[in-house]
């Protein structure tokens, strides 16, 4: 998908807007990769929320969070600040926890909490209403992104547990 291309996201408004005509309570958008900061994907969210209605859903997928861009991978990752824009119009963001290429459980557990906190504390700053979900490894397929007993369920989750309870320190 070529989101440079009004004619490409029109057609795809204009399917959701079907969707909705059929009775769906709303939509999950899966589109990547999306570079951090583009407008054309934030052009085409505000778009869909008016298609999805009042109301009704609008949920995605989203690129893992980092603390910085990496310039020869833009789509890597987004900014905290980039989460908040896409929330100020999607009522679910699911971030995609996993394939980072993080070489050990310790890293990958600090990773999450610092995801979990960091994108969990731009939405309250910025206002935001949007749930975050957090997807996160429940497969085996190992390779260059996904290291074997590094990005598991279990490390996964005491990542996310950590990054909550640093939110809830935070607000003591």
């Amino acid at each position: 998908v070529s989101l440079s291309d009004l004619t490409q996201r029109q057609r795809i408004v204009a399917e959701v807007r079907g969707l909705m005509d059929e009775g769906f309570d709303g939509i999950h958008l899966n589109i990547e990769p999306i570079n951090d900061g583009n407008v054309e994907y934030l052009a085409l969210l505000r778009a869909l929320r008016t298609a999805v209605g009042p109301g009704r859903v609008l949920s995605l997928a989203a690129i893992r969070p980092g603390p910085v861009g990496i310039p020869l991978a833009p789509n890597f990752v987004w900014s905290p600040e980039y989460y908040a824009r896409v929330a100020a119009v999607a009522d679910q963001i699911v971030i995609m926890a996993y394939d980072t290429a993080i070489p050990t459980p310790p890293l990958y557990r600090r990773y999450l909490a610092w995801a979990t906190a960091s994108v969990a504390g731009a939405l309250v700053a910025s206002g935001s209403d949007a749930r975050v979900l957090m997807g996160v490894p429940t497969y085996e397929d190992y390779g260059l992104m996904h290291r074997a007993g590094v990005e598991t369920l279990d490390n996964a989750l005491l990542g996310v547990v950590d990054g909550l309870r640093e939110i809830g320190r935070a607000h003591v």
